[in-house]
């Protein structure tokens, strides 16, 4: 393949399509980050999660087992259905929605979202170990596309 031939290979590569392809590959892994931020009681900007549960719920959870009895950070866990139902939609490479279809979702975010943190995204450090999941597969792509 010539230079010019490559030049014009990469040119008509479509990297927005290429990028919501990655991206898309990577649904499950950016759910599963945003599970963890939630379970350390931390909001999409790393601000904890508050207000701190109140006396009843810490005495109710500390009966339950695993994530379900963590009292000293909010971490949205008691039954397991709210965590099952979180959800990554890649629309763009700038837009990606996160929520979750359980019914508790709505009262959830209402509670304890602020103004700069939500309960459904990624914080920094999940963008940072997403960018680096999906740089292999970007290149991968490329290369198939260019076949070089």
């Amino acid at each position: 393949m010539s230079g010019e031939e490559l030049i014009e290979k990469i040119s008509s590569l479509d990297i927005n399509q290429i990028a919501i392809e990655c991206l898309k590959s990577v649904e499950d892994l950016m759910v599963e980050k945003n599970r963890e931020q939630l379970s350390e009681g931390k909001l999409t900007d790393d601000s904890l999660i508050s207000p701190p549960y109140s006396e009843s719920t810490k005495k109710r959870k500390r009966s339950k087992s695993g994530l379900s009895s963590v009292t000293d950070v909010v971490t949205t866990f008691d039954t397991g259905e709210h965590y099952s139902k979180i959800f990554a939609n890649t629309i763009s490479p700038d837009i990606i929605n996160f929520g979750s279809t359980a019914e508790v979702s709505k009262k959830l975010s209402d509670q304890y979202e602020t103004q700069s943190g939500n309960l459904y995204g990624l914080n920094r450090q999940s963008v940072s170990e997403i960018i680096e999941a999906i740089k292999p597969i970007f290149l991968e792509k490329i290369h198939k596309k260019v076949n070089v």
